[in-house]
């Protein structure tokens, strides 16, 4: 395992060479050595200049300093241990906006098979993070962006995700943490973000060319996410804005990429909050 004096930059010479090789065209990527947040960043970007950032491109770092989690929450590790970057995607006209609940969990299905080429086994937590074992492995925000008006698209989602490579069991920043190269994985940041980057680029069209929200999930695409989130099946806590919380089993995802938990005492439509797993329901 590398530490912190002996990791290497990106090198997006072999970034693009595993591109080329997967057949994806990425328009742009800019990877400057630190950065306080990807996602800032290329939200700021795409805002003022979207014509420089077509569907795609790839905003990355070696070193994010204030990297935003949910909740407000702030995220920072070691530099050039993790795979770190934000890419954007326009929403087509006429998409149905209720379907946007499937983005982080197209991009957690994404990442957790993007991981079994490193030879790990990772899990879809709802909604936006990938666990192994467990731990959290990486984490996913994506932020919608409004556009100029005139643009072909009114918007675009700016999606931010983070990937635990290389960390050390000293360098993580909370016990509940892993990362591939302490699960027995072994991978590149360059070989990650090829695959990662790949599955995105196959994936999220075919979400935004469904027809209804509705219609993406009932597709096989949407089972196949299901298939990989842990949070289903589990007892689950909730805790939602306004300090209400929901006890129950997470029984499904709806059309809007929302949890079922069942109560007991009936159904209910979890769209945002704090998921914790209790334990595996009985």
């Amino acid at each position: 395992m590398h530490t912190e004096a002996s990791r290497s930059p990106f090198d997006l010479a072999t970034l693009r060479a595993g591109l080329a090789s997967a057949d994806v065209e990425v328009p742009r990527i800019e990877w400057p050595a630190a950065c306080p947040s990807t996602n800032d960043a290329l939200a700021e970007a795409v805002a003022a200049v979207p014509e420089e950032w077509a569907d795609g491109a790839v905003y990355g770092t070696d070193h994010q300093t204030a990297g935003h989690g949910r909740l407000g929450r702030t995220w920072t590790v070691p530099a050039a241990a993790s795979l770190t970057f934000s890419t954007v995607m326009r929403v087509p006209v006429g998409f149905d906006l209720a379907g946007l609940g499937w983005v982080p969990l197209i991009a957690g299905w994404d990442v957790a098979e993007a991981v079994d080429t490193a030879g790990v086994s990772a899990q879809v937590k709802w909604p936006n993070d990938v666990l192994v074992d467990g731990k959290k492995l990486c984490g996913i925000l994506s932020r919608a962006c409004q556009l100029p008006a005139g643009s072909e698209a009114a918007m675009a989602i700016v999606l931010g995700i983070g990937i635990n490579v290389d960390i050390t069991a000293d360098e993580l920043p909370v016990e509940t943490a892993t990362s591939i190269a302490l699960a027995g994985g072994t991978i590149t940041r360059e070989q990650l973000l090829a695959e990662v980057l790949r599955g995105l680029h196959q994936a999220i069209p075919a979400l935004f060319s469904s027809t209804t929200a509705e219609a993406f999930a009932q597709s096989a695409a949407a089972d196949a996410i299901r298939n990989r989130m842990v949070t289903l099946g589990m007892d689950v806590r909730a805790e939602l804005p306004g300090d209400v919380q929901l006890r129950g089993k997470a029984v499904d995802v709806d059309a809007g990429g929302n949890l079922i938990i069942d109560t007991g005492a009936g159904r209910e439509v979890v769209s945002a909050g704090e998921v914790t797993h209790l334990r595996p329901a009985r």
